[in-house]
């Protein structure tokens, strides 16, 4: 636990932390339970209320410092979580292809679980769906023809 950066001040400070201790090493499994989850506020339902969730998990941070989180799209701070996920992959002992492979994985999980494009996500939509490409190809075969007359 020394060797980390504890609960930041960010959106899920606890799935970071986990995955900063996961790069560490292995964890030990106990048989027993060491933590029992009390149910003591409603229920909630993430996908009926996510405004008011996102700003009950922001008060349990840190209330004076996340007035900027309050006025953030919920989106931005997966963003901003999946930017520390990166870092983290980038910051540690992985070969470049382990860090490419895992950095590639957590930017797909992003995108398909809470909606976060990829950084440049239009410009890879479009390179996906060969606009892009196509476009460029033209334009060379156009140049190239140009030259020959």
């Amino acid at each position: 636990m020394k060797q980390t950066g504890l609960l930041r001040n960010i959106f899920g400070p606890d799935h970071l932390l986990l995955a900063e201790l996961a790069l560490k090493g292995a964890f030990a499994q106990v048989p027993a339970p060491l933590f029992y989850r009390r149910q003591n506020r409603p229920d909630e339902n993430v996908d009926r209320d996510a405004e008011a969730w996102k700003l009950r998990v922001i008060e349990g941070l840190d209330p004076d410092a996340n007035s900027n989180m309050r006025k953030t799209t919920l989106t931005n701070l997966y963003r901003a979580l999946r930017n520390e996920h990166l870092w983290l992959i980038r910051s540690s002992s992985f070969s470049r292809r382990e860090k490419l492979r895992t950095m590639m994985e957590t930017l797909r999980c992003y995108e398909s679980n809470f909606g976060v494009e990829w950084p440049g996500g239009r410009l890879f939509r479009k390179i996906r769906n060969n606009r892009v490409l196509d476009s460029l190809l033209r334009k060379i075969r156009l140049h190239r023809q140009r030259r020959l007359f």
